[in-house]
């Protein structure tokens, strides 16, 4: 008779900062997933008391029966199920460090083969992780995975355009432009991450455009099309709304270029690479220009001097 293998367990990371509502949603859409191995859910509070003081704590702290996520989620009037295999943690940080900083706490306390993220403001659809993982487990190559999204602005659908379609592969010569990957839709063999992973903690946006180009460099993304990875936006702090992205992406680039240089890595589609960066630096010289910023508007003439330099190295 041949043994069954055991579903393997997946440590799934939320990072928060003052989002009760909409972490108790993203919470039990967790909690509500078809996969039948542990669930190990760490909740990472950014140094904001948003949760019960009875249930922080400056280490990882399991909450038995999610007595106190019970009472978060009874506005949504959902329930959450009573699971054997699902665990929950709550860590509050001392020290507000911002999400990049959360998400790698989380992923150091949990020691499953499988990693997950979740934006406290998303939603999973019931079998997202069990379609993810079932290819995963089954194939031992595909080191990472995503899937596609449904995008929701107040409540109400948003198409997404052309340039924002997600895909498979190694798309570098794409990726170089916009960040076409979600946090959210990611589940990620810890190996990998623990080898080429982990989110740049100086970056307080665009830090997953950074760590993606990283990532697509090793090894290809595996793609789910169907939406089950669910993106919310409302009237609540978006930290990708802020004007300065685009600059941190500059330095997301610049970062990538020192780690594979030309020179050492002519595969690379580096012509999208260049024609990525002067295109979002032209962006930020003529918005200091606008608004009057001579400073910024000479500091971002120096980084395009600097990429220059670095295209002709790589001619």
């Amino acid at each position: 008779m041949k043994s069954q293998k055991t579903s393997p367990a997946i440590d799934v990371i939320i990072p928060v900062h003052d989002r009760r509502q909409l972490l108790a949603e993203a919470v039990v859409s967790v909690l509500q997933q078809t996969w039948t191995g542990h669930i190990h859910l760490f909740i990472v509070e950014d140094g904001l008391p948003s949760l019960p003081e009875s249930h922080s704590g400056n280490s990882t702290e399991p909450c038995a029966n999610f007595s106190f996520l019970n009472s978060l989620v009874q506005k949504s009037q959902q329930q959450i199920p009573a699971q054997n295999n699902r665990s929950i943690y709550y860590i509050r940080t001392q020290q507000q460090k911002g999400p990049s900083a959360a998400r790698n706490l989380g992923a150091r306390l949990g020691n499953s083969e499988f990693i997950a993220f979740l934006d406290s403001d998303d939603l999973w659809h019931t079998d997202k992780i069990s379609s993810q993982m079932k290819v995963m487990f089954e194939d031992p190559n595909v080191l990472w995975s995503h899937t596609n999204e449904a995008w929701f602005r107040d409540s109400k659908p948003v198409k997404q355009g052309k340039k924002q379609r997600k895909t498979g592969g190694r798309f570098l010569d794409r990726a170089f432009f916009r960040c076409l990957i979600s946090p959210s839709a990611v589940v990620i063999r810890r190996a990998f991450w623990m080898n080429h992973g982990s989110f740049q903690e100086t970056f307080p946006v665009g830090e997953d455009f950074e760590l993606w180009l990283r990532l697509l460099f090793h090894a290809e993304i595996y793609f789910h099309d169907e939406p089950l990875t669910i993106k919310r936006a409302g009237n609540w702090p978006q930290l990708s709304s802020r004007k300065e992205i685009d600059r941190f992406r500059i330095l997301a680039l610049h970062r990538f270029c020192r780690l594979y240089r030309p020179e050492q890595h002519p595969e690379i589609p580096w012509q999208h690479f260049f024609e990525s960066a002067f295109e979002k630096l032209e962006w930020l010289i003529r918005g200091a220009e606008k608004y009057s910023h001579p400073s910024k508007q000479r500091r971002y003439q120096s980084w395009s001097a600097v990429f220059n330099r670095l295209r002709t190295r790589a001619i």
